[in-house]
């Protein structure tokens, strides 16, 4: 239970912090503030969050943007993006990473 609790907590920082830095979507500025300290507490979720969103812009989300992330591991990056709007999928090699993100509803192939 913690720990969906905490993963639930870490996506809506990470989003938090891509509509601040990116424009995906419009920042909630209490939610925001909770958010950018909560990021402080968990070395490297702002790097991650960076990455997954740096080099698609807002305007690409707008369009239902399509996203091929190669070597996606258990989708955790998929799923993102998708919550931001994007249209995610991934391919992976780990039998069992691909299992898992498709117990998750996410499409990995």
């Amino acid at each position: 239970m913690v720990g969906k609790v905490l993963a639930a907590v870490i996506r809506r920082v990470a989003r938090e912090r891509a509509a601040q830095l990116h424009g995906f979507g419009r920042p909630t500025p209490i939610v925001a503030w909770v958010c950018a300290v909560a990021a402080r507490f968990y070395p490297g979720m702002a790097d991650n969050a960076d990455a997954l969103v740096s080099h698609l812009g807002a305007s690409q989300v707008a369009q239902a943007a399509r996203v091929l992330d190669v070597g996606c591991g258990d989708g955790i990056g998929i799923a993102f993006l998708n919550s931001l709007g994007v249209h995610a999928s991934g391919v992976e090699i780990d039998r069992r990473a691909v299992d898992a993100a498709r117990a998750r509803g996410l499409d990995v192939t």
